[in-house]
């Protein structure tokens, strides 16, 4: 499923992952990890000429910081790679 997650920042060298999942509305991906417990960010981040640029109307964007642990991390990675079908979030 690695394959379906577009990472627009791999070089970044700070802690934000900006992504989106191939075929899925970034808001979608957004409420589907929220129904697992994990808060990101989706939309346009007051940067829409960055979408623009991207040819994307949205992205998803992971921040971590002092207070991430790897289990934070491992769970997000886990989310995003075995997540489920986005439609779990409204009807489960």
């Amino acid at each position: 499923k690695c394959e379906d997650i577009i990472i627009y920042n791999k070089n970044a060298k700070n802690g934000i992952i900006t992504f989106n999942r191939k075929g899925v509305f970034a808001q979608d991906e957004a409420t589907l990890l929220n129904s697992k417990g994990i808060a990101i960010r989706s939309g346009q981040h007051c940067a829409k000429i960055l979408n623009d640029y991207l040819g994307t109307p949205a992205t998803c964007r992971m921040s971590t910081y002092l207070y991430t642990s790897k289990e934070d991390i491992d769970t997000f990675v886990d989310a995003v790679i075995n997540g489920g079908d986005i439609l779990d979030a409204y009807f489960n």
